[in-house]
């Protein structure tokens, strides 16, 4: 117990990890980076989503205990990453 304060709780794995804690890993949770399509043009949009598909940045994303890259610089909309949403979903 870090701080002897609790038995238990809920965290992120790499604050286990910092403070050599146990961790039962409980849900995951996906995280995207939105850009609105107009910016996609811009030069410094364009150097950082390159930058998101370089190897070393992946690398780096990736030694964070309980973080994984996946999809680098690949460009989705919304659909694609979470389906359509349920008001456009035929009913069965």
């Amino acid at each position: 117990m870090a701080g002897r304060q609790a038995d238990a709780g809920f965290g992120l794995e790499a604050a286990a990890a910092r403070f050599h804690l146990d961790f039962v890993p409980v849900a995951s949770e996906r995280y995207f980076l939105a850009i609105n399509a107009a910016c996609l043009a811009r030069a410094d949009v364009r150097t950082l989503i390159e930058t998101a598909g370089r190897k070393d940045f992946s690398a780096a994303i990736n030694a964070i205990p309980g973080y994984r890259a996946e999809c680098g610089e690949k460009l989705v909309t919304v659909n694609e990453a979470f389906g359509a949403p349920e008001a456009a979903r035929p009913l069965r």
